[in-house]
């Protein structure tokens, strides 16, 4: 498999673009209902997002269909002295799990970073999510703190 093509050849993994916002935005709202909650997030804000030079997306595209996603953004780090990067959502909407799909969305996305030279990428997910954590520990992610978060 190569980290253009998820294990399913119908799905295309490409960068996203601002035409991609509305179907990120709803597979963000879909990820947000997974956990009871809800989220703010429309259109323009996924624009502004990706049309930050720190920041990007890349999605898997069946047939003109966005059915995954995978965020990023960059950060300077301090104890590396160098870029660092964080996945912020990695998503695969729920009729779509269990083909690879995720997994080639995080390569293509890993492999961005790296070309990058970041010296680091952080990535987390819900304590209770042991499927994801499988899938982070099984492409080369180690368990390495613990991410506490305060809503405000």
């Amino acid at each position: 498999m190569n980290d253009d093509t998820a294990t399913d050849t119908r799905v295309a993994i490409r960068a996203a673009g601002p035409g991609d916002a509305a179907a990120i935005a709803g597979l963000i709202r879909e990820m947000a209902a997974t956990f009871g909650e809800s989220s703010p997030v429309e259109p323009a804000w996924v624009e502004a997002f990706l049309g930050r030079d720190d920041a990007g997306a890349f999605v898997a595209d069946e047939a003109g269909d966005v059915v995954g996603v995978v965020t990023w953004f960059l950060f300077p780090g301090l104890y590396h002295a160098a870029h660092c990067a964080t996945v912020d959502e990695a998503i695969v909407t729920a009729g779509r799990r269990g083909r690879g799909i995720g997994t080639a969305l995080l390569r293509r996305t890993t492999a961005h970073l790296e070309s990058l030279g970041v010296a680091e990428i952080g990535i987390s997910t819900g304590l209770e999510n042991e499927g994801a954590q499988r899938l982070y520990r099984r492409l080369g992610f180690t368990d390495a703190s613990l991410l506490l978060e305060r809503h405000l």
